[in-house]
């Protein structure tokens, strides 16, 4: 019997459930490790274990012989430190379940419109972004929606509440190339992290760590700040009050925008660190004022799914011809 163990694994994540915790529910506790061998690749399940595990998890028990969940994790992705492994892991599920369900229900394979290896070899990360945006034929200056520029280049956008303010979001290559986005992050600071999560993409990061993260900031700066386009503007004096206009003016955190002046050298250091205390003081680090920075929403998964299914998709039809999760799948669908 064909089975997809990494499938199982990352259900399984998606519930947070540890292997003794499934097995317990699954009523195969007295088979001491059977989750870990069956996860492992040591065994396949018998019929009526998989019957029992694809109960315990709400699931019908071909998805399990039917759906390939790729085992690679995370590398990047935008986030605080005091995120946690397990939530980190239980989000990472979460999002490679989404996508597999969409995979499966879409049949979507479109590449994104990248750079290629030799395009970026031996550039900066600022040389990169100027050159994708080039590419993307993007008016210098403020990009207006950056999710529907994204879309527009073969990129699906999700975007829902990850239950924590930890995590901003992640690109998931592989087709389809997907970009999962915390509904709950404000839209200035949402915007930089798409571009940062981009830049990780585009410049064909493998390694994490903290030169990676550096070069994904400068890709993000320059691509949505360019410096050809925003240097005149933070020449002038810079102050609360102009960080306030600024951020109106380029849908960016007031925040980026004077690392962005730090980084073009715009700004002498000891007056960049009086701005910061002061951003700290006004509590502008933990939230800035939000000044009308319009929402942004991916529409592009949505009118696949209605060419496909009509306006108003029948779930309980999809999950069934498929073999998923209604929930699962109802969640995929507000995701959108």
């Amino acid at each position: 019997m064909l089975f997809y163990a990494e499938t199982l694994k990352t259900v399984r994540e998606s519930r947070s459930l540890t292997q003794k915790e499934l097995a317990v529910r699954a009523g195969l506790s007295q088979q001491q490790g059977l989750i870990s061998k069956i996860e492992s690749g040591k065994m396949v399940p018998s019929s009526e274990q998989l019957d029992a595990i694809a109960f315990a998890l709400g699931y019908p028990s071909l998805f399990f012989t039917e759906v390939s969940v790729p085992a690679s994790g995370l590398a990047f992705h935008r986030k605080k430190t005091a995120l946690s492994a397990k939530l980190r892991t239980q989000l990472e599920a979460e999002a490679k379940l989404k996508k597999a369900i969409l995979s499966k229900v879409l049949q979507y394979d479109c590449q994104p419109n990248l750079l290629s290896s030799d395009e970026i070899k031996e550039k900066s990360p600022q040389e990169i972004a100027i050159m994708l945006r080039r590419k993307w034929k993007l008016n210098p200056g403020r990009i207006d929606n950056l999710v529907k520029v994204v879309e527009s280049q073969g990129i699906l956008v999700l975007k829902y509440d990850f239950g924590t303010p930890l995590l901003d979001g992640f690109f998931m290559p592989g087709a389809p190339c997907c970009l999962f986005l915390n509904s709950k992050v404000p839209n200035d600071r949402l915007r930089f992290s798409i571009a940062h999560e981009l830049g990780h993409l585009i410049l064909q990061h493998t390694i994490p760590g903290k030169g990676a993260e550096t070069e994904a900031n400068s890709f993000a700066a320059e691509f949505l700040l360019p410096q050809a386009d925003i240097a005149e503007d933070l020449k002038n004096r810079l102050s609360m009050e102009r960080l306030a206009e600024l951020k109106k003016k380029w849908y960016a955190s007031m925040a980026s925008l004077l690392y962005r002046a730090q980084t073009l050298e715009l700004i002498v250091p000891s007056y960049a660190r009086r701005l910061w205390t002061e951003l700290s003081s006004l509590g502008f680090k933990l939230q800035e004022p939000a000044l009308d920075i319009p929402e942004e929403h991916p529409t592009v998964i949505r009118k696949i799914l209605q060419l496909a299914y009509g306006n108003a998709p029948k779930i309980e039809e999809i999950a069934s011809k498929y073999h998923l999760n209604e929930g699962d799948l109802r969640n995929c669908f507000n995701s959108i």
